[in-house]
């Protein structure tokens, strides 16, 4: 356990990366309604959820260090 004086210091510093990355995912991403994001992105996105009944298709999205495959809802 952290020093009495340290803890203020160590909680503060977790506050802050907790809201830097919670809002990340808003900043990065845009608005996520209308998206279903179904693993990881492949060459055939778009036909993987066209295959999977989303007749519009899908698209790669970066979420954090990775790409997803997101199909668009009907």
């Amino acid at each position: 356990m952290p020093f009495p004086l340290n803890q203020p210091f160590l909680f503060g510093i977790l506050c802050i990366a907790l809201v830097l990355t919670s809002g990340s995912v808003t900043c990065l991403g845009g608005d996520q309604s209308g998206i279903i994001c179904i693993g990881d992105c492949s060459p055939t996105c778009s036909g993987d959820c066209v295959g999977r009944g989303y007749k519009n298709g899908g698209s790669c999205f970066l979420f954090f260090s990775s790409f997803m495959c997101c199909c668009n809802e009907n």
